[in-house]
């Protein structure tokens, strides 16, 4: 159809991404072309909400209203989840998207038997945002074959339900053999209470684990203190959200 229409462009969704993305390699080889569509960011979220999106020198006038949207971001981070209260939401995560993806989509593309590896590394994960994980321990806890940990691992990663982040060494050959953190792709998909390993979360997954400079991010004042000779800048984690979209790190 594209062939015979070149002025036409046809877009494939769905939620079963697995699938879409195995049969559209198959079906429109060298014609296609894939977009990754991530949870919404803070910034996506305020405007769904129609908040404003201070300017720097604002920040501190809209302060106290992007705690409390931060707050409620932490477990919407699905657009059909914005209208949804705190219970709601969450169900609606784990049952429609996370449940889905473990239980119908791996399973069927990946002909995987052993659902269970995959559901007991989800949980692992979503409840320790952050994790460090050591596929000689996780085969030796869990009766798996290493290579069965690192299929299940590859799984969840490829379905968009986790995303591993790389311990940055100064050579490539060093980075690889480390052992990697493990995290819920947003902190709408984590298990944990714990407030500080969903800030982690959620920091990955607003920079995507790519920043050029270093900051100590707090939900405390921004500030500035000397170690070593050294000065390190502690940003309120909001104003590092809103600032990072823009790539205007450096407080002012």
């Amino acid at each position: 159809m594209y062939d015979l229409n070149p002025g036409v462009k046809l877009i494939l969704s769905g939620s079963a991404s697995l699938n879409v993305m195995e049969k559209s390699r198959e079906s429109f080889a060298g014609r296609a072309r894939f977009h990754y569509l991530l949870p919404l960011s803070f910034t996506e979220f305020l405007k769904f909400r129609g908040e404003k999106i201070p300017a720097r020198e604002e920040f501190e006038i809209y302060r106290r209203k992007l705690e409390i949207r931060l707050g409620e971001f932490m477990y919407k981070g699905f657009p059909e989840t914005l209208e949804m209260e705190e219970p709601k939401a969450r169900e609606y995560v784990r049952e429609l998207i996370a449940e889905r993806i473990i239980y119908r989509d791996i399973p069927e593309c990946f002909r995987l038997e052993d659902v269970e590896i995959v559901r007991i590394l989800a949980d692992y994960i979503f409840k320790n945002p952050g994790v460090i994980l050591n596929i000689e321990s996780l085969s030796r806890d869990l009766w798996r074959h290493k290579k069965t940990v690192r299929n299940a691992l590859n799984y969840l990663e490829l379905s968009f339900l986790i995303k591993r982040v790389s311990n940055l060494r100064g050579s490539f050959l060093s980075t690889s053999r480390k052992n990697k953190k493990a995290y819920p792709l947003h902190p709408s998909l984590s298990l944990s209470k714990d407030e500080a390993m969903n800030l982690e979360c959620l920091i990955r997954s607003e920079t995507n684990a790519e920043i050029k400079e270093c900051f100590v991010v707090c939900r405390g004042d921004e500030r500035s203190i000397e170690a070593d000779s050294v000065r390190i800048e502690i940003v309120p984690v909001t104003k590092f959200f809103i600032c990072a979209k823009n790539n205007d790190y450096l407080p002012r």
